[in-house]
């Protein structure tokens, strides 16, 4: 059974995708991180599965080859509340 610690703390961590999907709407740019801001943030071991798994993808602003690999906030956001929700079975018999 899931604690209501962890219920809250996957509320407050959905409401921060809510907030960041807006902003990403509102002001577009400031919904880009680099690789090396996911990686801090998220953990690199984190960004990189998620990226082998095809759940996020980077891209690059520029056409060259040492261009900075960009991610959108709100989908790394959206991603690691997904696996701490699977991780904690949260929606598990439940239809959706």
């Amino acid at each position: 059974m899931t604690d209501l610690y962890t219920i809250k703390e996957l509320m407050i961590s959905c409401a921060e995708l809510g907030a960041a999907n807006v902003l990403k709407t509102l002001q577009p740019k400031s919904d880009d991180m680099t690789q090396n801001a996911a990686f801090e943030k998220f953990g690199q071991g984190c960004v990189r599965e998620w990226v082998r798994r095809e759940l996020i993808k980077g891209y690059r602003k520029g056409p060259a080859k040492n261009s900075p690999i960009y991610y959108s906030k709100a989908e790394l956001m959206a991603v690691r509340n997904a696996m701490k929700a699977a991780r904690l079975g949260t929606f598990d018999n439940n239809k959706i």
